[in-house]
């Protein structure tokens, strides 16, 4: 069975995501904890705004999923 380009993207979003928590991408955006992004830490906030995207993401990608899955 062939994957569908929607869970394709969702891999693609987790890989994205895996890599914003750790060394490739969080030390670019974050220099340390002294910025503050409506009063966390930005290392924290950095951490909450990608948790709180991806399960947006996941919300739409579970609805898409299940809208295509009505059609069949």
């Amino acid at each position: 069975m062939r994957p569908r380009p929607l869970d394709l993207a969702l891999v693609l979003l987790l890989l994205i995501a895996t890599a914003a928590f750790v060394w490739p991408l969080y030390p670019a955006f974050i220099d340390g904890p002294e910025p503050f992004v409506l009063g966390l830490p930005a290392a924290f906030a950095w951490h909450v705004a990608w948790v709180v995207g991806v399960f947006l993401l996941l919300c739409a990608y579970h609805t898409l999923a299940r809208h295509g899955e009505e059609r069949e």
